[in-house]
């Protein structure tokens, strides 16, 4: 585990109770923006997909990766008859399978794991398979990886042929908030966590052109930005989506 993925982990595992309450409405616009576009993402994300039951079934795996308390999971259960949860934080994970128990979601259609695809050394679970999903998603977590270009592989290598990979993150905006200002009141430890900023369509492209995610790539911004608040202060964050399907090799 590298130095950065510790800080992250230490972190999230610190905020992960109050994290649906500090930025809940980012949050809820996340997931709001996750269903608009969900036959962007899949034309086959449709309520057909969320039972395994009745002859014939349709099934789409969903695997959401840094799930966190389960943003992307939260929007797309209704679509879909399997979604898988990983993320580093121990404690983010605890809150996304209470929330899917809550739900009345048993483990085979929703649960979350700790494991960290970067860590070679990180066993993965044993009662699933982390290989043939349909959807691979990153929630507003890539621009906290320490290598974005070799996760955006080991996604790819999670989902089937036709399988999609989406990114939801940070678009470059000269109008954001700048985190870093001198006038916030201490600087905030989440600013510890991150080591990308941003990511532009060029970025994106490349990123998916190298873990061979090349057939209907695509990069929307999002109209508006993302609005919470850090130590008192609003921000405006600008967002985007990025697609793209694996082909085969």
């Amino acid at each position: 585990m590298s130095n950065l993925e510790a800080t992250n982990r230490e972190h999230f595992d610190k905020v992960a109770s109050n994290y649906e309450t500090d930025f809940g409405d980012m949050l809820r616009t996340a997931i709001a923006e996750f269903q608009a576009r969900r036959l962007w993402i899949r034309k086959d994300l449709t309520e057909n997909n969320s039972t395994s039951e009745g002859e014939n079934p349709h099934t789409i795996r969903l695997l959401d990766y840094a799930c966190g308390a389960g943003t992307a999971s939260k929007a797309l259960a209704p679509y879909v008859t399997q979604i898988v949860g990983l993320d580093l934080s121990e404690n983010m994970v605890s809150e996304y399978n209470k929330y899917a128990r809550s739900m009345s979601f048993d483990p085979q259609k929703m649960q979350a794991y700790r494991h960290n695809l970067l860590d070679e050394t990180d066993k993965p679970p044993t009662d699933v398979e982390l290989a043939n999903f349909d959807v691979a998603i990153i929630s507003m977590a890539l621009h906290h990886v320490s290598d974005p270009g070799k996760l955006v592989q080991r996604l790819a290598g999670c989902l089937k042929v036709g399988g999609v990979c989406v990114v939801l993150d940070r678009a470059p905006s000269p109008t954001d908030t700048d985190l870093e200002t001198p006038d916030m009141h201490d600087r905030p430890k989440v600013l510890d966590t991150i080591n990308q900023h941003s990511f532009s369509e060029e970025q994106m492209r490349q990123l998916y052109s190298d873990a061979g995610l090349t057939t209907g790539f695509d990069y929307v911004r999002i109209p508006k930005p993302f609005e919470f608040t850090l130590k008192g202060k609003k921000m405006l964050l600008s967002g985007f989506f990025a697609r793209g399907e694996r082909v085969e090799h």
